[in-house]
C-alpha cells in the first residue's frame, strides 16, 4: 500500500480477505488508505462500533481495529457535514482527531471544505 498499491476503494474484497485470515495489521492498514467498508457495517444502528452480533464472530483485536476504523470515519463525516456536537461526541471517544483518510484529509480539512 505505501509503495501505491490499491487498498480498494470500490469493493470490500480486500477487507474481506483480511477478516477472513485475521489479519489485524492488514485491516489497519486498508482503513488507513481508505478501503470500501462493507455496508453492514457502516450501517449498524452504532456508526462507531460494530454491532454486538458482528463483534462476537470475530477476534477482539479484529474488532478493535475494525471499530478504530469506523471512528475516525465517523468523525469526518461529522466534521463534513459541520456536525459540532458530533465532532466533540468522537472526540470524547478518543477518536484522534488528526486521523486522516485515503486522501490525507483530516476531520478539520474535511470541515473546511464542506461543513
Amino acid at each position: 500500500l505505501e509503495a501505491g498499491a490499491s487498498a480498494d476503494l470500490r469493493d470490500t474484497e480486500h477487507v474481506r480477505v483480511a477478516l477472513a485470515h485475521g489479519n489485524v495489521e492488514m485491516m489497519r492498514q486498508l482503513c488507513q488508505h481508505g478501503a470500501k467498508l462493507p455496508a453492514d457495517w457502516i450501517s449498524s444502528k452504532s456508526p462507531y462500533q460494530l454491532s454486538t452480533q458482528m463483534s462476537n464472530s470475530m477476534p477482539s483485536d479484529m474488532v478493535q481495529a475494525i471499530n478504530d476504523c469506523l471512528r475516525t470515519r465517523q468523525l469526518r463525516m461529522c466534521a463534513a457535514r459541520g456536525d459540532l456536537k458530533g465532532v466533540l461526541q468522537c472526540h470524547r471517544r478518543g477518536v484522534d482527531i488528526n486521523a486522516r483518510n485515503c486522501h490525507g484529509s483530516t476531520a478539520v480539512l474535511c470541515a473546511m471544505l464542506h461543513g
